[in-house]
């Protein structure tokens, strides 16, 4: 009986040290090997000494691979640090970054011309920059001098449009203000009373008619002058007269929008209504913008 239990520590032993040597499995890392177990009696080999010394072996391989990992991260890591020292060192960047910026040499002739604060100009450069800058603003304000008469300014419109491209006017039709181009078709609700298909109307409440550089404006185009604080007899809008710009509107048809539905009722009352109903538009179209007389500038 005693035999049996002294021979199972030394079985198991075995057992375990053939079993940790032949898979691989367990033990991925090499490490140092394990003591000679088979040299050692049976009576001498306890079990705590056979696990213990498994253990360490354990261990020491486990330390070694921790090891030789960190190793492996620590040269990962320094392979992967950004050299800063190249973008510093390159002589194209280093050439940038000591070249200083050139000051404006010449400027726009419709700008006054730069003059620096720190350096006193010579009489000669003095002559010439206020002769220059002299040119310069006159040039500037005969482009936009304004025109003293209605003539003039018609002929600044005409030098830039003609009655049927480049021209635009701002009218009032309906209550409210457009803005109109040659050719458009424009749709507003039905004018009363109701004119015939091909009938046309002239445009009496013009605000401003103007080009690309320039308009003739009227006080109520920038709605500066509202009619509902006006007096009761002076109630009428300043507008562009018909001697400036004259515009013809022709109609082209009376039209039904989409039906509208609406559905009113009292809760207490019970009453109950379904208003169905179409919309009328009319639709017109802008004829010519004639400045003036009609005659070329």
């Amino acid at each position: 009986m005693s035999l049996r239990t002294s021979l199972r520590p030394a079985l198991r032993a075995q057992l375990s040290r053939a079993f940790i040597h032949t898979s691989p499995a367990l033990d991925p890392a090499p490490g140092p090997p394990l003591p000679d177990i088979a040299a050692t009696s049976v009576t001498a080999s306890p079990p705590s000494t056979i696990g213990e010394s498994s253990v360490d072996a354990q261990a020491s391989s486990c330390s070694s691979s921790a090891s030789s990992s960190s190793t492996v991260s620590s040269a990962t890591a320094a392979a992967r640090k950004p050299r800063l020292t190249q973008f510093r060192a390159d002589p194209k960047y280093a050439k940038l970054l000591s070249t200083p910026p050139k000051p404006i040499a010449s400027l726009p002739s419709h700008l006054p011309p730069l003059i620096s604060e720190s350096s006193s100009p010579s009489p000669s450069s003095s002559s010439s920059s206020s002769s220059s800058s002299s040119s310069s603003s006159s040039s500037h304000t005969s482009s936009t001098a304004l025109p003293k008469s209605i003539p003039s300014a018609i002929s600044l419109l005409k030098s830039q449009s003609t009655p049927s491209t480049g021209i635009y006017v701002l009218a009032r039709l309906h209550t409210r203000t457009y803005l109109l181009h040659p050719r458009d078709i424009l749709t507003l609700p039905t004018l009363k009373p109701v004119k015939r298909p091909g009938t046309t109307l002239s445009l009496t409440r013009i605000l401003e008619v103007g080009s690309r550089d320039y308009a003739i404006r009227s006080p109520s185009a920038d709605a500066k002058v509202l009619r509902k604080y006006m007096d009761y007899d002076a109630r009428s809008l300043e507008t562009v007269p018909m001697s400036i710009a004259k515009v013809q509107v022709t109609v082209l048809e009376h039209t039904r929008g989409v039906m509208m539905t609406r559905f009113k009722y009292k809760r207490r009352g019970g009453f109950r209504k379904t208003i169905r109903r179409k919309p009328g538009w009319t639709r017109l179209r802008v004829g010519d913008i004639i400045l003036g007389d009609g005659g070329q500038a």
